[in-house]
């Protein structure tokens, strides 16, 4: 590791069952009793917000995702569920109506969130980008559309499981900034 006293790592899911079959549940529970204490996001050089799944209608400025007890399970619902799980619209900077955020049929929990729910929070907080994983890319990463305001990629997806699950056929990515 290049820099480790300036490494973070965000609150992801934990794959239990897979976790189980390789290790054991003590180790699963001591996982989840480590990752309650992580933060949900990280700002990069004061321009990137990471984190591992998205936006919440309920947080507008990075003070809100502060204000958030991590310290516990992340419930089924409300913003701390959100960062973790909700996901950027399946046409995200090409969508046919002005809603920001749609229930997630496909998880069954959180939201989708639109290109332009994205750009407002960025142009809100003065960020640049917004880094998530969350959904395994055939590349390992992808670049949404750009921001207007800024010409960089509003949102950019990096996941580096590659061939998830054994089963996906994926590459995973690694970036180092």
């Amino acid at each position: 590791m290049l820099f480790p006293s300036l490494s973070v790592m965000n609150e992801g899911v934990l794959d239990k069952p897979n976790c189980k079959i390789k290790y054991s549940e003590r180790v699963y529970d001591a996982c989840m009793d480590s990752f309650d204490a992580l933060p949900l996001a990280a700002l990069m050089n004061q321009q990137f917000l990471c984190v591992h799944g998205g936006l919440s209608p309920e947080i507008h400025t990075l003070d809100d995702i502060k204000r958030l007890d991590r310290f516990k399970e992340p419930p089924a619902f409300g913003p701390m569920c959100d960062l973790l799980w909700s996901d950027p619209l399946e046409d995200f900077g090409s969508e046919r109506n002005a809603e920001q955020f749609s229930h997630n049929s496909v998880r069954g929990c959180s939201y989708f969130y639109s290109y332009a729910a994205c750009c407002d929070f960025l142009q809100h907080n003065n960020l640049l980008s917004i880094i998530r994983a969350h959904e395994a890319q055939d590349a390992g990463y992808r670049m949404y559309r750009k921001s207007q305001a800024t010409g960089f990629p509003s949102l950019i997806t990096i996941f580096s499981a590659p061939n998830y699950l054994d089963v996906y056929n994926n590459k995973g990515f690694f970036y180092i900034f």
